[in-house]
């Protein structure tokens, strides 16, 4: 796990994460499916602006950031310095990372190939991030099957009003390299307003790597073979807009990756995965009389993947296509409602499952009522599933403020569900030492989730916030494993689960050069059997100080992860590292940067292999270097 410097721990959702000179209020989309002012939301938000990100010294890895959001665990559990391209990205205790929805620009990130569907998260090089929303607790309601822990949404960058650009360039520990850029603008102008605008943005990243498997706990991730990887991605955006309030867009995003990797302890040299990915997209919004809209969206995204270790080959490739509809309209002062469907189809093709396809039509409907000291909101949404379950999703939520927009008390309950994948149901793999096999009789998970909170700002930048939540799980859908570890499968639990947990923060923001964040988490989870679950931690916290003025910054983080258990069931021991951030501006468009992590070099391991006595690595310290020039 990665212990990225800067951005700062904020261990409640409903706050925004601190943001240094962001020059506009950030209004989220994914809360409500909707432009919505985080402090209105009924729902629980954080958001991570870019001009946090960029002052973490831009990580290499876009998740790192997302290691400092309350209620989420973002863990390397692969090892090496990106967990192999597969993190462990878990929202509120989620069980797996297929109970958290992955969104890029309004559109679901899936890999229909994986086990889960899940997005193979380092495979995705995304450059041009403007900002990162976070919605925890269940929100099927809005988003269908996978949204059981929350919803992770990142938006890239859009059309600017003036060009502007910036090119980076950086260079550190394990011969890692890596170069980004970004160009925004408009390309025509009539009466003030832009007609058409563009936005581009690469990135790519190469390095020698560290062993990604260690032997023993405490064993030294520079001895072993170093696993290299490289990614590289293209984004860009072209929006057009022929009259004031019809806007359309048309983009893509084009990216690949390889990742060495261990399957047969530190010193395999011989293991592999390459990926390609693309997606195209269209869509468009027409704006309504009272603030109504029509919003239109649709995506293919299609991924080949190439694996090979000492005892097989396979390729995979697989393609999801999606298509979503909404209207929003508003009915009176106090209320609005929105409606809206969707569709996702995902076909796989690959030697474990052969040619095969699955499908999910949705159709939602919304009310949102909204008063000048409180909110309330209600979903609703039936989903015909392929396999011939049919699942219903709902939630309902409130927000009242008293004291002149200083106190805000949420509260919300729904209900949400995750449909098994392709892999899931129809994937058997076997090699000489291991077997994992399939379950066509997967049923539909499904949970019932609620959150609570409180939040308090003064006028002098002092802000807190304590919020408890929970997540019920029927039917949930786990790996069982034979007691040596030789084989494997899918079951669906045959009783409840359940994780709970509080989070906390006080956040002090003042007009001075100085800031800092004192934060903490408890979560409880526990299995059928009463276990918790894998690689959820028991707390976790961090305290933050920093310093910035027109020309420095520097900011320490402390960061502490409590005990979890490994893929083995075995208890790993806790972590605390420090990382520290610096920047200097000799011009104003030029910036240069360092960066460490883990400065006293702790010795930590993320997970377990299924080689007894041996891990999977966490990071040692690391130095970088960067050199930014901004027109």
């Amino acid at each position: 796990m990665r212990h990225l410097s800067l951005t700062l721990l904020s261990l409640s959702l409903p706050l925004t994460l601190f943001a240094v000179d962001e020059p506009t209020p950030i209004i989220v989309v994914t809360a409500d499916r909707t432009e919505t002012d985080p402090w209105r939301t009924t729902a629980t938000t954080a958001v991570i602006p870019a001009a946090e990100i960029h002052l973490t010294g831009s990580p290499d890895n876009w998740t790192d950031s997302l290691s400092t959001v309350p209620g989420v665990d973002i863990q390397n559990s692969a090892g090496g310095l990106d967990g192999g391209g597969l993190p462990t990205l878990l929202v509120r205790g989620a069980a797996a990372n297929a109970d958290t929805a992955v969104l890029v620009d309004g559109i679901p990130w899936a890999d229909a190939t994986s086990i889960g569907t899940d997005p193979i998260i380092h495979n995705l090089e995304l450059p041009g991030i403007e900002h990162i929303e976070v919605v925890g607790g269940p929100q099927s309601g809005l988003y269908g099957s996978r949204a059981l822990g929350g919803v992770i949404q990142v938006r890239t960058a859009e059309p600017t009003a003036t060009p502007e650009g910036f090119v980076r360039v950086r260079a550190g520990s394990f011969s890692t390299r890596s170069i980004a850029g970004q160009a925004t603008g408009p390309l025509a102008v009539a009466d003030g307003r832009m007609v058409w605008g563009y936005a581009i943005s690469a990135s790519a990243i190469e390095s020698d790597g560290i062993s990604s498997t260690v032997t023993g706990k405490n064993g030294d991730p520079t001895d072993g073979e170093a696993d290299a990887l490289w990614r590289t991605g293209v984004n860009s955006r072209l929006v057009f807009s022929p009259v004031a309030g019809i806007r359309l867009h048309a983009g893509g995003w084009l990216g690949g990756s390889r990742h060495e990797y261990d399957s047969t302890g530190p010193d395999d040299a011989d293991s592999f995965s390459k990926a390609r990915t693309w997606r195209a997209l269209a869509g468009g919004s027409v704006a309504l009389p009272g603030d109504g809209e029509i919003v239109v969206d649709a995506a293919r995204t299609r991924t080949h993947r190439d694996n090979h270790n000492p005892f097989s080959d396979g390729t995979f490739t697989g393609t999801t296509d999606f298509v979503a509809a909404r209207v929003l309209t508003p009915v009176t002062d106090l209320l609005r409602v929105q409606v809206g469907a969707d569709l996702d189809q995902q076909a796989a093709v690959y030697d474990p499952i052969g040619d095969r396809g699955q499908s999910t039509v949705g159709v939602w409907g919304q009310a949102l009522l909204t008063g000048q000291q409180w909110e309330a909101t209600g979903v609703l949404r039936l989903d015909d599933f392929s396999i011939g379950e049919d699942p219903w999703s709902w939630k309902i939520g409130g927000a009242w403020f008293p004291g002149a927009e200083q106190w805000r008390l949420h509260a919300s309950l729904g209900t949400s569900y995750r449909a098994p994948s392709l892999d899931e149901r129809f994937a058997d793999y076997v090699d000489p030492f291991f077997a994992f096999f399939a379950n066509p009789d997967l049923k539909v998970q499904s949970g019932l989730g609620w959150d609570a909170g409180v939040t308090w700002r003064s006028g002098s930048g002092l802000e807190s916030d304590l919020t408890a939540f929970g997540t019920h799980y029927d039917q949930r859908i786990v790996s069982v494993f034979a007691s040596d570890f030789s084989s494997g499968t899918l079951v669906n639990e045959s009783s409840s689960a359940r994780t709970v947990g509080v989070e906390s923060a006080t956040t002090w923001k003042s007009t001075a050069p100085y800031w800092g964040r004192l934060a903490l988490t408890w979560q409880d989870s526990q299995d059928e059997d009463g276990d918790p679950f894998r690689l959820v931690p028991e707390w976790k916290g961090a305290v933050v100080l920093g310093w910035k003025t027109e020309a420095w910054f520097v900011t320490a983080t402390t960061t502490l992860l409590g005990s979890r258990l490994a893929a083995n069931d075995e208890k790993l021991e806790p972590t605390t590292t420090v990382d520290v951030a610096t920047g200097y501006l000799p011009r104003p468009w030029l910036e240069l940067t360092l960066r460490v992590d883990n400065v006293f070099d702790e010795r930590y391991v993320t997970n377990s292999t299924f080689t007894p006595g041996e891990y999977y690595s966490g990071t040692p310290r690391q130095f970088s270097i960067g050199v930014e020039a901004r027109y």
